[in-house]
C-alpha cells in the first residue's frame, strides 16, 4: 500500500464534503458548492452562516444543513433554493450541527436545549411547511442523533441532567432507540469523557464513542464490548485495536513500528471508517490518517495538519478526507487504484 496525494477540484476553503448518488457538496461555512460526480461545479449557495455539514433527504431532492449556531437550512438540490429557520427563544444554545431526516423524508429532527434551565426537547419539523411538534426530554441533553437504516430506528445519545452528585457527571450517559413511537433506553457505562464524535458501524451493530482522552466500543444495548483506549501523558498501547484487524504474531509490534505505543496526549480519534470491501480500516485522528489492511496487518500513517474530520472512499478507489485546512484526496499507487 502506498498512498499518494492527488489534486482535487474542490473549493480550497472547503472544510467538509457530502457525496450523494448524483451530486457532491462542499461546505466552507459561508458557502455550499454543488458538483456533479465528475467534480464539475454546478452551482453555489452563498450567504450562509456556520454551514459546515449536511444530510441529504432519502430521495436526495433536499439538503438539510444544521449550523453550529442557532439556525438550519433546507436547500433544494434541483434549483438550489434555500430556506432558513432560526431557533428563537431565550437562552437556547447552539445546535452544534445536530439533526437528521425522518426515514420517509417528510420530517426533520432537530435537538434543541436550554442549558440555563436544563431543558431539552426534540423538535420534529414538517419538511413542507416547517411547522413542528416537540418531544420533551426533561432528563437528557441530546448529544447525538442518527438514522440506523437496518433497524429503521433513530439512535439518540443523551447526557443525564439529573446525575447524582457522587457519580462522575460524564458517567451517566444513555443511548436511546426511537422507532417514532417508543423510546428504548439503555445506560452507557465506562465512558468518562466529553463526547466529541460517534461512529455507528451498522454491519457490526457497534457504536464507537470518541472523546478527548478515550474511545470505547459498545453494542446496541450500551454494553462496553472492548477495553477503553486511554490516552495519557505517558502514552498508550494500541495493540488491542490492531488485534481486531489481524491475529498474526507480529501484530504486537505494529504499534511500536508506527509510533502508536507512545501517542501524544493531545492526539485523539475523530473518525473510524471501513472500505466498501472491508479490506481497509481508516482511522482519522487529530494529527494523522491511519490506513490498516485488515487482512495482512499492513498499515501506513500520514501526518495531516490539523487532523482528519471525515473520511470517505470513492467508487474509483480514491480516499477523500476533510480537514480544517481543506479537502485532501489520496490514491493507492501500489494497488493501481486511480
Amino acid at each position: 500500500m502506498k498512498l499518494t496525494e492527488i489534486n482535487v477540484n474542490i473549493h480550497p476553503k472547503a472544510k467538509n464534503f457530502l457525496i450523494g448518488k448524483e451530486k457532491m457538496f462542499a461546505f466552507t461555512g459561508k458557502q455550499i458548492i454543488a458538483y456533479d460526480k465528475c467534480m464539475h461545479e454546478l452551482n453555489k449557495i452563498d450567504g450562509l452562516q456556520y454551514a459546515y455539514c449536511g444530510l441529504l433527504s432519502p430521495d436526495e431532492t433536499k439538503l438539510l444543513v444544521v449550523s453550529s449556531s442557532k439556525h438550519f437550512y433546507v436547500i433544494s438540490t434541483t434549483d438550489f433554493a434555500s430556506e432558513k429557520r432560526v431557533i428563537r427563544g431565550k437562552n437556547y444554545a447552539n445546535l452544534e450541527c445536530r439533526g437528521c431526516w425522518s426515514f420517509d423524508g417528510s420530517g426533520i429532527f432537530i435537538p434543541v436545549y436550554n442549558e440555563k434551565q436544563e431543558q431539552s426537547e426534540l423538535r420534529v419539523y414538517k419538511a413542507d411547511d416547517f411547522s413542528y411538534s416537540c418531544i420533551d426530554f426533561k432528563k437528557y441533553h441530546i448529544l447525538y442523533i442518527y438514522q440506523e437504516t437496518t433497524l429503521k430506528k433513530y439512535l439518540i445519545i443523551g447526557q443525564n441532567w439529573d446525575y447524582p452528585e457522587h457519580l462522575h457527571p460524564l458517567d451517566d450517559m444513555s443511548l436511546m432507540w426511537y422507532d417514532g413511537q417508543i423510546f428504548d433506553t439503555h445506560p452507557i457505562r465506562g465512558f468518562e469523557d466529553a463526547l466529541l464524535s460517534v461512529d455507528l458501524l451498522e454491519n457490526k451493530h457497534e457504536i464507537y464513542l470518541h472523546g478527548s482522552e478515550s474511545s470505547v466500543v459498545c453494542n446496541y444495548s450500551g454494553k462496553n464490548i472492548s477495553d477503553s483506549i486511554n490516552y495519557d501523558i505517558q502514552g498508550v498501547s494500541f495493540e488491542k485495536i490492531f488485534e481486531k484487524f489481524n491475529k498474526r504474531e507480529d501484530v504486537r509490534h505494529l504499534a511500536e513500528d508506527f509510533r502508536l505505543n507512545r501517542i501524544s496526549a493531545k492526539e485523539y480519534i475523530h473518525v473510524i471508517e471501513y472500505s466498501c470491501d472491508k479490506k481497509y480500516c481508516y482511522i482519522g485522528t487529530s494529527m494523522r490518517l491511519l490506513v490498516i489492511n485488515t487482512q495482512t496487518g499492513e498499515q501506513i500513517s500520514l501526518d495531516i495538519e490539523y487532523g482528519v474530520q471525515k473520511i470517505l472512499e470513492l467508487d474509483d478507489g480514491r480516499i477523500l478526507i476533510s480537514t480544517w485546512s481543506g479537502i485532501k484526496s489520496f490514491i493507492d499507487r501500489k494497488s493501481g487504484s486511480a
